[in-house]
């Protein structure tokens, strides 16, 4: 069990499923970066494939696409997009602080892409295309989920209008963690 679950809760006796459910969501996140280092740590260097041709990025984020959707800024666009969900809703709900922390952002996206692209992963699945087929394309519908090969919530996201909007408005907090985890699991299984 790791360090985080180990510490004593008040109300731990009166919800001891909540917490092994979360420590266990914890434990295997932990377990599955470890293997993804392991497996990256242990490539040769004749493994490793050739930088990218001129003009193709590297990363997992593009500042470009940053600075388009700050142009949408007031709306918190860029910093979901960057994997700052709860700054983005208070963007959202505030019109990017009435404004100000919108015109200080165009200073900050460089930061907040150096920033996504020390937590997130890359690898097959690209955070850019993800983030265009859910909010511009066909979020509602699942074309996101369709995109990361998760094919059961894909349906049911076609079926049910993204669980009646619900899921997709779930989905502008966890995109990025999503893309992610999806990229370790087919950097570990491949």
């Amino acid at each position: 069990m790791s360090e985080r679950c180990k510490i004593r809760f008040p109300l731990q006796n009166a919800v001891p499923i909540i917490i092994g459910i979360c420590c266990k969501r914890a434990d295997d996140t932990a377990t599955q970066k470890k293997a993804y280092m392991n497996n990256t740590l242990s490539t040769t260097a004749s493994d490793h494939t050739a930088p990218p041709a001129t003009g193709q990025r590297a990363g997992t984020h593009s500042v470009f696409i940053g600075y388009l959707l700050w142009i949408l800024g007031f709306t918190g666009a860029h910093r979901f997009y960057f994997g700052r969900p709860i700054t983005g809703a208070i963007w959202l709900f505030t019109a990017g602080l009435l404004g100000v922390g919108w015109l200080v952002d165009v200073f900050l996206i460089p930061s907040m892409d150096r920033s996504a692209e020390k937590k997130y992963v890359v690898g097959k699945y690209d955070y850019t295309v993800a983030w265009i087929l859910h909010t511009y394309v066909l979020g509602l519908f699942g074309a996101h989920r369709f995109y990361m090969g998760k094919w059961g919530t894909g349906l049911l996201y076609l079926c049910t209008g993204g669980i009646l909007g619900i899921g997709f408005i779930y989905d502008f907090f966890t995109l990025n963690r999503q893309v992610s985890e999806r990229n370790m699991e087919v950097a570990v299984a491949g």
